[in-house]
């Protein structure tokens, strides 16, 4: 995938420099996803030579533009991207669990 800073991430180059990867999902609409950001952003800071963050929007209408900034005026230092072609959306529908983003 492409961050909103157009880096490419991929699982296999973040585990050849970290011990474990961590992958937020998040929309821009999703209050409880906001609320966490500053302490995800904490942690981020305190762990990032051990673990690779990654927040991925699953909200399609959520452009790389849109997620950069939302970042930037939240002061946000870890990467955010989105599910470019759907996939992590279609197939989280079929597995509804409890830490899932629901359909605001």
């Amino acid at each position: 995938m492409t961050d909103s800073e157009g880096k490419t991430f991929t699982l296999s180059e973040a585990l050849k420099d970290h011990e474990a990867v961590l992958i937020n999902f998040w929309a821009t609409w999703c209050d409880p996803c906001k609320n966490e950001f500053p302490m995800l952003n904490k942690v981020y800071e305190e762990v990032k030579d051990k673990v690779a963050f990654i927040a991925l929007s699953k909200e399609p209408k959520d452009t790389a533009e849109k997620i950069e900034a939302f970042r930037q005026e939240r002061g946000l230092a870890f990467p955010m991207g989105r599910d470019e072609d759907q996939n992590i959306r279609k197939r989280s529908r079929e597995y509804q669990g409890a830490n899932d983003i629901r359909e605001g």
